[in-house]
């Protein structure tokens, strides 16, 4: 009779960890970044398997709960930190999230990143000063000094309310159609 010695293997649990954001995540620009928001992670075995990260008593199967410092945003492919601007960021596990999957050492994970968090523009009116003067029969764009648009941002859902910016206007920001006996003024942005 013959003894072998001999190893045994276990490999880690193929898992997927899809971010999720439920389409509804949105706000409106309000010119600051986006507040401390945690999307869903989904787990998933890729394998035909059950047990998945955080289900069972194995330490080595947990993962900590999630806080906004384990995920960031990216818009057409450039890392933003902390986005302010208009558009749709797709949310993405930062290092600190990373390291949390890579801590289920039981489980190979594969991030999927399907969230994505987006700001949309805000409404805003523009109201154009209104300059006269008497008609003599020569042009007046190039003359006209004081031209101004006040500009009213409307408050959006989650902000703290609207703006209101006076912005002026020189004679190259503008252009003016003739218009039977007056003239127009028509901002070119």
């Amino acid at each position: 009779m013959s003894i072998s010695t001999g190893d045994y293997t276990i490999t880690a649990a193929p898992v997927t960890a899809t971010i999720t954001s439920d389409n509804t995540v949105t706000k409106v620009y309000d010119g600051t970044a986006v507040p401390g928001y945690v999307p869903s992670v989904v787990f998933a075995r890729t394998d035909g398997g059950t047990l998945i990260p955080n289900e069972g008593t194995n330490s080595l199967d947990q993962i900590a709960a999630w806080t906004a410092a384990d995920f960031t945003y990216s818009l057409n492919g450039t890392t933003v930190a902390n986005p302010t601007d208009v558009g749709t960021y797709t949310i993405e596990f930062s290092d600190a999230g990373l390291a949390k999957l890579a801590a289920a050492t039981n489980f190979a994970v594969t991030p999927v990143y399907l969230g994505t968090y987006t700001i949309t523009a805000a409404q805003a009116t523009a109201t154009l000063s209104t300059p006269s003067f008497t008609y003599d029969g020569t042009t007046k764009a190039s003359d006209e000094t004081g031209l101004f648009a006040t500009v009213n941002v409307l408050a959006g859902t989650g902000d703290d309310g609207g703006s209101t910016v006076k912005v002026a206007l020189t004679s190259d920001d503008v252009s003016f159609t003739r218009m039977a006996q007056t003239q127009s003024l028509m901002v070119i942005v």
